[in-house]
């Protein structure tokens, strides 16, 4: 019975798991049947409950956490407590609440989903695909945007009778142009975004192109990567793209196992040394800006951080409540009236405390534990270094935005990485199957 009912629920789980991912790469969120109703929103849902159905009436597998997944994982559901409960204890309980149990349902779900749904090598494979096809989708979007200069939702709008979230409203409205140059945001909700899952993108697909599969839609995925970068006018998002193939270097180097990558590594070393301070120059200016508008961009950052000193020492443990960041420390945006605040850091410290922070890093460490320590043949090692570098981009990107479409990648990406990690007797079928 317990067999039935396991196959009952996992093929499904699957398939409406590789269903969400697409939606998550590919349905715009602004774009809604209803408030907070979506095809992303309903696909959220119906994984959940089919996650948690399978949890309940399925058979007992052998896969099983290892110690630092059960502990990466606690660590995970600690993050939210603190979170919730400078909800509680803020002036702003109800809408406090209400923005984190929309990160939790609409992202962080996606952390448990994974867990459950991501556990058999196959899906794995067609994770990948979908990402590299998804990249090659998002570039084409942003080049139409290019071509037209107009953003996908005004040119939605032009042909069909959408109704927009009210969470990405303003967002939508405000001019993304800098210095008379058109950004692209495709499926996205910022040009900040794009350039960000663009970039996390990249190391993943570099990761499966390392591994010998599908290597010609590899380079044409890698290739929209770097266009749709480019289209987002995203100084944020080459430099998340620089860290993250920089973390895969590091990490592909150190996971192969293979005593010709060490050698072409050691070959490389003086190459690498060379190339710092040519890299180091690059995210500098990049960071700092290459045109007065771009440093300005830059001060208004810095400010925003001076701007909010006062809010985070006033109370540095648990915050002033989620959604409170941008009234605390924002700059009015120049349309729109609204106060935006362009760094999740920042964001996360007025909103929850250092307490938040310091758990949430100690949960990206643990994650790079697990990605830096796990077994499996070589094409899962690399595949978890791609995820791991692509959480890397994200997380440096979060330097520049605070705008939570992201967090969804980054919740994805380390529950693929837990669950790839599971310790199971069935280890040698995925030896055999390299």
């Amino acid at each position: 019975m317990k067999d039935k009912m396991n196959s009952l629920f996992s093929t499904p789980s699957q398939r409406a798991f590789l269903a969400l991912i697409a939606l998550l790469f590919l349905w715009p969120k602004f774009i809604v049947i209803a408030p907070s109703v979506s095809p992303y929103t309903i696909m959220v849902l119906i994984c959940i409950s089919l996650s948690a159905a399978f949890l309940i009436f399925g058979r007992k597998t052998d896969s099983r956490l290892t110690y630092l997944s059960t502990v990466a994982a606690v660590f995970f559901g600690i993050f939210f407590t603190v979170r919730f409960y400078a909800d509680i204890v803020s002036r702003t309980v109800a809408s406090s609440i209400y923005y984190d149990l929309r990160d939790l349902i609409w992202g962080g779900s996606l952390f448990f989903i994974a867990l459950m749904s991501a556990r058999r090598s196959d899906i794995r494979d067609r994770i990948g695909k979908i990402v590299c096809w998804s990249a090659v989708a998002i570039m084409i979007a942003a080049l139409v945007e290019q071509i037209t200069r107009l953003s996908l939702p005004a040119l939605i709008m032009q042909y069909l009778p959408i109704t927009i979230d009210d969470q990405f409203r303003q967002m939508l409205v405000q001019d993304k142009s800098r210095e008379e140059a058109f950004r692209s945001q495709a499926f996205f909700s910022h040009p900040i975004v794009l350039g960000q899952v663009s970039a996390s993108s990249f190391p993943i697909v570099l990761s499966i192109f390392l591994s010998g599969r599908i290597r010609l839609l590899c380079m044409v995925a890698m290739a929209s990567c770097v266009i749709a970068i480019y289209f987002s006018g995203s100084r944020s998002g080459f430099i998340a793209l620089i860290a993250g193939v920089l973390c895969s270097i590091f990490l592909f180097v150190s996971l192969s196992r293979s005593k010709l990558a060490l050698a072409a590594a050691v070959v490389a070393l003086p190459f690498a040394i060379l190339a710092v301070p040519i890299i180091a120059g690059t995210v500098e200016t990049l960071a700092v800006g290459r045109s007065a508008v771009e440093q300005r961009s830059s001060d208004m950052r810095a400010l925003m951080w001076q701007n909010g000193d006062a809010a985070i020492q006033s109370s540095p443990i648990n915050g002033h409540g989620a959604g409170n960041s941008a009234a605390l420390a924002g700059i009015r945006a120049r349309f729109g009236g609204t106060f935006t605040i362009d760094d999740y850091y920042l964001s996360l410290i007025l909103d929850a405390g250092y307490l938040a922070l310091a758990i949430f890093s100690v949960f990206i460490l643990l994650v790079f534990l697990i990605t830096f320590t796990a077994g499996g043949p070589t094409y899962l090692r690399f595949f978890r270094a791609g995820l791991f570098s692509a959480v890397v981009s994200i997380l440096v990107s979060f330097k520049a935005t605070s705008i939570l479409e992201g967090m969804a990648f980054l919740y994805l990406y380390t529950g693929l990485i837990i669950s790839s990690s599971l310790r199971r007797d069935s280890v040698n079928e995925e030896l055999q199957n390299d």
